[in-house]
């Protein structure tokens, strides 16, 4: 068994791209199309394994061309699939990604077979070095009963909230680590987005955790990393030209979970996971611009 276990969905992105995203009713040309393997489960699962060497996904895919390409490429990418669900009635999960000149995109998720995701009813060999994650594309109900028994068991749990929606107590109670952007930071605390690093810092220095940590990705300019007990910190970001930012979460979270399950440090994970978000940037696509630990590595050395 995997020490990473990634719990989420699977999706075939359709891109395209254009000068800027249109407002309200408005039309624009796109300048090209592609379909590119993702969702936020598939994504992390791949950072997982490139980092680690393997992972495991739970998920559900439908039974269609979209389904058996996406088993395919999590396969090719050294994720074990034996958790992902066939559902016989439902398409796969799509997700239409606009990317704009700049590399910002917005993203409009139709889940399909994401919808039918289950909790494995129990997995073995769950230990300290265990490390769990998820996102919010998958029931909510089967996640929290997911990260109870995964907690119970002595594993670390991360929950990468997104999209957003409200929490079931249960649920924050049996996360370990919470990882997530400035907006979604925003939406969680109900209050107006904080989006440079001191006015953050400023904020979690009066705020009580709901989770023993908080690590708040901030793109360019870094992350923070917050802990109970202890000063919030902000790591700087690195300086790259980005091309595509879609999946840059889902990489520094996959990334984040396979170096704590390789026995790293909070803040040293955190580091390399940043890393590899920053990497995945300069490349289009979200699973497919994930880098290698060796690019990483080198990366690092520079």
């Amino acid at each position: 068994m995997s020490e990473v276990v990634v719990f989420g969905s699977i999706n075939m992105d359709v891109v395209t791209a254009c000068e800027r995203h249109p407002r309200i009713g408005e039309t624009v040309l796109g300048k090209s199309v592609a379909f590119h393997p993702g969702g936020k489960g598939a994504n992390q699962a791949i950072a997982a394994a490139r980092c680690g060497g393997k992972s495991l996904l739970v998920g559900s895919v439908g039974a269609d061309d979209f389904g058996r390409q996406m088993l395919a490429h999590l396969e090719a990418n050294g994720v074990e699939t034996s958790g992902v669900t066939i559902a016989r009635d439902i398409s796969t999960g799509i997700a239409v990604i606009t990317v704009a000149g700049q590399g910002d995109n917005t993203i409009v998720v139709t889940p399909g077979a994401n919808a039918r995701a289950e909790a494995p009813a129990r997995l073995p060999h769950i230990a300290n070095r265990t490390v769990v994650l998820a996102q919010l594309e998958t029931p909510i109900t089967e996640i929290a009963r997911f990260f109870t028994m995964v907690r119970s068991a002595g594993g670390t749990t991360i929950l990468n909230p997104s999209p957003h929606q409200s929490l079931p107590k249960r649920l924050v109670c049996d996360t370990s680590i919470l990882v997530l952007n400035a907006h979604e930071f925003a939406e969680l605390t109900a209050r107006a987005e904080l989006e440079a690093p001191q006015e953050l810092m400023a904020f979690l220095e009066l705020a009580d955790l709901p989770v023993p940590c908080c690590i708040i990705t901030l793109g360019p300019a870094g992350f923070i990393l917050a802990e109970r007990g202890r000063p919030a910190i902000h790591i700087d970001g690195h300086k790259v030209e980005a091309l595509d930012t879609t999946g840059a979460g889902d990489c520094f979270a996959g990334w984040l979970a396979a170096e704590l399950a390789a026995g790293h440090g909070l803040e040293e994970a955190a580091r390399r996971a940043n890393a590899a978000a920053a990497i995945s940037v300069t490349r289009a696509g979200a699973g497919s611009s994930i880098p290698t630990l060796l690019e990483v590595e080198s990366f690092l050395r520079r």
